[in-house]
C-alpha cells in the first residue's frame, strides 16, 4: 500500500519559472490574443488572457506618455513580455533603497518574484503592448505613495486586479 504526502508549496523559483514559461507561451502565439488589442488614445487598455489555478495573464496596451504608478504584485512572482514598442521600468527589491531604470524593447521579457516594486511607463511617441504573467494568480497590488524617482514604501492602498487597473489607467 502506497502513502499518500500534501505537495510541498511551489518555492517562488518554480512560481516565476512557470510564470516566464506561460509569457513565452502566449507572446509566441499571437492568433490567441492578437485580435483583442485595443490601443485607446491617453490611455492604457487591459483584458484578461487567462486564469488558471496557476497564473492568470493580462494583456495590456500603452499609449504614449502613460504610466502605472510603483507597486508590487502581493504575494505573486510574474513574467513581462514586450510584444510591440517599448515601455520604461524603474524598479527596486521592497526593502531596498536603490532603484534601477531599465528599456523593455520589444521581444523583451523580464521575470521577477514578490519581492519587486515598479513603475511602468511609455515614454516613447508611439503604442506599446504588453503581456503580463503572474503565479500565483495575481490578487493584490501594493501601490507606494512615494515619488517614483524614489520608489520608497511609505503606506499602500490593496486592491483586487480589476479596480486597480480601473483606478490606476492613467486617462
Amino acid at each position: 500500500m502506497s502513502t499518500l504526502t500534501a505537495s510541498p508549496e511551489p518555492t517562488t523559483a518554480r512560481r516565476s519559472d512557470r510564470a516566464a514559461a506561460l509569457a513565452h507561451e502566449w507572446a509566441s502565439a499571437p492568433w490567441r490574443w492578437r485580435d483583442q488589442v485595443r490601443h485607446v488614445p491617453g490611455r492604457r487598455w487591459y483584458t484578461p488572457l487567462f486564469e488558471t489555478a496557476e497564473a492568470n495573464a493580462w494583456l495590456i496596451t500603452w499609449a504614449p506618455g502613460t504610466v502605472i504608478e510603483p507597486h508590487d504584485h502581493g504575494d505573486s512572482s510574474a513574467t513581462v513580455v514586450v510584444i510591440e514598442g517599448r515601455l520604461t521600468e524603474r524598479y527596486r527589491a521592497r526593502d531596498g533603497d536603490t532603484s534601477t531604470e531599465r528599456q523593455l524593447a520589444a521581444t523583451t521579457a523580464v521575470s521577477f518574484g514578490p519581492d519587486h516594486v515598479h513603475e511602468v511607463a511609455n515614454e516613447t511617441d508611439g503604442p506599446a503592448t504588453s503581456i503580463h504573467v503572474y503565479s500565483p494568480p495575481l490578487a493584490l497590488m501594493n501601490f507606494v505613495e512615494q515619488p517614483s524617482a524614489t520608489l520608497g514604501a511609505t503606506s499602500a492602498r490593496w486592491s483586487t486586479p480589476d479596480a486597480e487597473l480601473e483606478q490606476r489607467s492613467t486617462p
